[in-house]
């Protein structure tokens, strides 16, 4: 989870108190407002329930009309404050943490009668249905998101709220393939992808696809599809990147283990890209000043080429904390199937034994990003 505070209000109370809202976004959504003073009473109810050691520290009050530097100040004080607790495991997960917000998406998947086992395998997305007839993905709801709050903020009447798979390996559809709500769910996802060209079958396999649709046989359909280019990937908005020219025109897609980038050359050459992710080391968000008035987010990660030669690789991207939030999902599963899950404890970054136990992946993940503090590395802020 990346959480920023984009954007600051000044508003007055009933008594004509003069107070600040801070805006506060979800991997680069607004995902609500909030007073100082709601954000320090939801600090002290942590501090109470995991002692002073676990909480970052919180900022401190201002009892002199703030200048323009210190309200500044303050605001980057509280983002990096609210960063640092969603990063820890243990207090993202309580009940204190999400007590502010609430856990809906339990309730859309009882609807289409999805087995409570394979709920980790599904999550909602907010998506935006373009003029073509296709759609574009936003970004992950959060289990603690409230899906309607979340689509409301957007204002957008052709945004919308899709249940999809969480997931990119293809390979897991056998499993969900076991369940009635889960052949539904597939077949559904697959079959609207299909028809809007995020997965590229040869016209053999097409034309066998077209058959087991006209007859609904859901099953046949998806082990069918499953031989099809680009099942199971998720396809991104057109945009740019710095290789293998500056300013190449790309339209990027993630599935499988790779980053596929179909780039325009200079030359009006088409060339397709494929960056696997078992060769990038790490990966970081920056938010570059675009026109002096709007905050452009852009993804890097250091690739290892054919060569062995390491080198970074820039994708300029609005959906850039979605496209962050895959690749991790792709190392998750790669790391869930060479290593499983065991416990164990690690130390936090102030050395102090951390009584709840993580498991293995959670620290395998970290060595294999060699990932600095999460605000340095996540989430640049870049002028």
């Amino acid at each position: 989870m990346q959480f920023t505070i984009g954007q600051t209000e000044r508003a007055c109370d009933s008594l004509g108190a003069r107070y600040v809202v801070y805006g506060i976004h979800l991997e680069g959504y607004l995902f609500c407002k909030l007073r100082y003073s709601q954000l320090y009473r939801w600090n002290e109810k942590l501090r109470h329930y995991f002692g002073k050691n676990l909480v970052p520290c919180f900022p401190p009050k201002n009892y002199l009309a703030p200048t323009e530097s210190m309200a500044e100040e303050r605001r980057l004080q509280l983002q990096q404050y609210i960063q640092k607790v969603g990063e820890d495991p243990v207090i993202s997960a309580s009940e204190i943490f999400t007590a502010l917000l609430k856990n809906a998406q339990q309730i859309a998947a009882q609807k289409v009668e999805l087995s409570r086992q394979f709920l980790e395998h599904f999550a909602l997305y907010l998506v935006c249905e373009r003029p073509n007839g296709g759609y574009s993905v936003l970004k992950r709801l959060h289990g603690f998101e409230l899906p309607y709050v979340s689509l409301w903020s957007l204002q957008d009447e052709n945004c919308r709220i899709m249940i999809r798979k969480r997931y990119l390996d293809p390979l897991e559809d056998k499993m969900l393939m076991e369940s009635s709500g889960g052949v539904t769910l597939l077949y559904s996802q697959a079959t609207y992808e299909l028809d809007r060209g995020w997965t590229t079958p040869t016209p053999e396999l097409n034309q066998k696809l077209k058959t087991f649709q006209d007859a609904e046989m859901k099953r046949e359909f998806l082990e069918s599809i499953g031989k099809a280019k680009f099942y199971g990937y998720v396809l991104f908005e057109a945009c740019s990147c710095d290789y293998p020219e500056p300013n190449t025109p790309a339209v990027v897609r993630v599935g499988s283990d790779e980053i596929n980038c179909c780039t325009q050359l200079s030359s009006n050459r088409f060339k397709e890209i494929s960056f696997k992710v078992n060769r990038i080391r790490c990966w970081k968000i920056s938010l570059q000043m675009h026109d002096e008035t709007e905050l452009k987010p852009e993804l890097s990660f250091e690739y290892q080429d054919s060569r062995d030669v390491w080198q970074w690789i820039t994708i300029y991207t609005h959906q850039a904390f979605l496209l962050s939030s895959f690749i991790q999902e792709i190392v998750i599963e790669k790391l869930k199937i060479s290593e499983g899950y065991t416990e164990m404890q690690i130390e936090n970054a102030a050395s102090e034994l951390r009584t709840t136990p993580w498991n293995s992946l959670t620290a395998l993940m970290l060595n294999y990003l060699r990932v600095m503090p999460m605000e340095d590395q996540l989430v640049e802020c870049k002028e």
